[in-house]
């Protein structure tokens, strides 16, 4: 039982519940990724090109990152239009504090 909580511990923050997620209340701030975790790739034909690295039991996004510039999908049923509500709300928080830089290409890059 404990490594399938493991391994939910691991899954569900991707999927973005964070039920199970531990806190380790003592770090401020994100550790960089180390060079242990495989880099993960997403290519979109649209331009968009993330790269990710697990540290900590999370993805974390990489610098230079490409994603949307404007978040404009909002689901049809009412998870998906609560859950693309939060997106948006990251996304935008992201773009305000400068974690995402819009381009002049359109795409937004993680800074």
């Amino acid at each position: 039982m404990e490594a399938f909580i493991e391994q939910l511990r691991v899954v569900l923050p991707v999927l973005g519940v964070n039920a199970l997620r531990k806190v380790d209340r003592a770090q401020s701030t994100p550790t960089p990724p180390t060079d242990a975790s495989p880099e993960f790739h997403l290519k979109v034909r649209n331009g968009i090109h993330a790269r990710a690295r697990i540290d900590a039991d999370e993805f974390i996004v990489l610098e230079g990152s490409t994603c949307v510039a404007n978040w404009i999908t909002v689901g049809n049923s009412e998870s998906t239009i609560r859950s693309y509500a939060s997106y948006k709300a990251t996304h935008d928080k992201f773009v305000a504090d400068g974690t995402i830089r819009v381009r002049a290409d359109g795409l937004g890059e993680f800074t």
